[in-house]
């Protein structure tokens, strides 16, 4: 939960999976800003009956996104941007 409140899930993302590479930075951005946006609104035990598993709560993420879509445009991620560039992770 605190890797999607501050940015640092798609570091993880990066270095452990190779999805990262074929995503282009405003995407990118967009998937930073909502893992945030749950990390901060969903508790993942009651939502989806995940205690103690940061894989399988972003696995639940993941899933909220596949079947609710995004809920920001590229223009309502200024704070991933900042924090996405300040880590290196894009450009």
């Amino acid at each position: 939960m605190k890797m999607c409140e501050d940015y640092t899930i798609m570091k993880w993302l990066k270095e452990n999976t190779r999805f990262y590479e074929i995503w282009d930075d405003d995407l990118k951005i967009i998937l930073a800003e909502e893992f945030c946006a749950l990390a901060n609104c969903v508790i993942p035990e009651d939502t989806y009956g995940v205690a103690h598993n940061g894989i399988l709560a972003l696995v639940a993420f993941c899933q909220e996104l596949i079947n609710e879509g995004p809920s920001r445009s590229r223009k309502d991620c200024d704070c991933a941007e900042e924090g996405m560039k300040k880590m290196g992770l894009i450009g």
